[in-house]
């Protein structure tokens, strides 16, 4: 009753949600795209390889790949990391290419207790293919999509840069943590269109 309450509050809290980033089942398997304090968190070199295809049974699915790799460097007081995706949405109407470099700090509060900061710097580059794009000027009443859109096409790539943030706490019998991405909230849309309604 509880876990029922808690979800109910937190969604209730929660403001308008614009977007959504690639989320993996065995997000586990995927340290460094969960939290970029993990960084080095295995002390020895460790590569991610996951893949994820979202509703494979319907058309346009949501396909994911990462990679990553990521060591503790002592000489640093933390670990380093870099981190592949590569996100085709819709029959890879839209898609999405990141890579991220990570560096986490780790400090040892006591003995049995550290916490570890992690920063990471992310370059995307986002692509949508016009040819797959149908709009409502295509459309003829009995044939269906036989007419060429008038739609003027934009520039159909764009790059920016990303930032993302976390920590967590650990000891041998527990850890938590928090992360936070695009801090800086870039501008991902292709298209700013204003449209004035009037109302009479």
């Amino acid at each position: 009753m509880l876990r029922k309450l808690l979800v109910i509050l937190f969604i209730g809290l929660s403001g308008s949600v614009l977007a959504q980033d690639p989320e993996f089942t065995q997000f586990y398997a995927n340290p460094i795209y969960l939290n970029p304090a993990f960084a080095g968190s295995a002390r020895c070199p460790r590569i991610c390889l996951n893949y994820r295809n979202q509703w494979p049974a319907l058309t346009g699915t949501f396909v994911t790949y990462t990679a990553s790799y990521d060591q503790h460097v002592e000489a640093l007081g933390g670990g380093l990391g870099l981190l592949v995706l590569n996100d085709k949405a819709g029959e890879a109407t839209l898609t999405t290419t990141n890579v991220s470099a990570v560096y986490s700090y780790q400090l040892n509060i006591t003995r049995e207790f550290s916490v570890k900061f992690g920063m990471q710097g992310t370059y995307v580059q986002k692509k949508v293919d016009w040819s797959k794009l149908t709009f409502g000027d295509m459309i003829d009443a009995r044939f269906g999509y036989i007419y060429e859109t008038q739609e003027i096409q934009p520039n159909t790539n764009k790059s920016f840069w990303d930032f993302s943030a976390g920590i967590i706490g650990y000891s041998n019998r527990y850890y938590g943590g928090v992360a936070v991405n695009h801090l800086t909230e870039p501008q991902e849309f292709y298209i700013k269109q204003l449209m004035e309604v009037n109302f009479q």
